[in-house]
């Protein structure tokens, strides 16, 4: 959380408030589906004419739209209602677990909101993990349309790298639980399973919430 606290603050400071260019009244909340993938928008009544157009991360059940990371332990106010009080407008798509998707996925809402609720003086992208790679890869391939991004825990060394460093904690379950190999496979075949809707991507995520929850995490 202190990487997003330090991120969240260089966003408030950096630049005056301007005014915004909304095509409808003002405040908005709008949610729904563009192009099938869900979406959340959120402009406060003071907009500064700043938009923040979140990544999210690698989601367990894919396609949630998210316009701020959660913070944990939960805090009070919200990232989300901390920004939304300093007039920055909100946006976010869901998305598969893939930059590609991502990329898309976000750069489709960027420009629905132009459209829709109005032309932002300044348009800010944002993730962590994943979102944070989607984030690089939109302001690279896209300069004209975001003046910034804000990458937290991004994959930049690659996802292949990024995933082989899961090894580490592989060994480590492996000496404390037991690894299930006929359900997860072998321990070390990290890059075949390089995509998170493999089974061992899964199967972590299942021995993550069994020993969470107090119970077995063998199986």
């Amino acid at each position: 959380m202190k990487s997003r606290t330090i991120a969240l603050a260089l966003l408030s400071m950096a630049w005056p408030a301007l005014a915004s260019q909304a095509h409808v009244p003002l405040p908005v909340d709008l949610s729904g589906e563009l192009n099938g993938a869900d979406y959340i928008i959120r402009a406060p009544l003071n907009w500064n004419g700043t938009l923040l157009v979140f990544a999210h991360g690698t989601q367990l059940v894919p396609g949630s739209a998210e316009i701020a990371p959660a913070a944990w332990p939960p805090a009070v106010p919200s990232v989300e209602e901390a920004l939304l009080t300093l007039g920055f407008a909100l946006a976010g798509s869901g998305y598969a677990n893939s930059p590609k998707d991502g990329v898309q996925r976000t750069l489709a809402l960027t420009n629905f909101f132009k459209g829709k609720v109005g032309n932002p003086s300044r348009t800010i992208v944002w993730g962590n993990s994943l979102g944070g790679l989607v984030a690089l890869k939109l302001v690279e391939e896209h300069p004209g349309i975001y003046d910034g991004c804000v990458a937290i825990g991004a994959t930049c060394a690659g996802r292949p790298e990024n995933m082989d460093s899961a090894l580490a904690f592989g060994l480590a379950y492996d000496a404390a639980f037991g690894w299930p190999e006929a359900a997860w496979g072998p321990v070390e075949d990290v890059r075949g399973t390089i995509w998170t809707s493999r089974p061992m991507y899964a199967g972590l995520c299942r021995g993550r919430r069994q020993t969470t929850a107090g119970g077995s995490s063998s199986g």
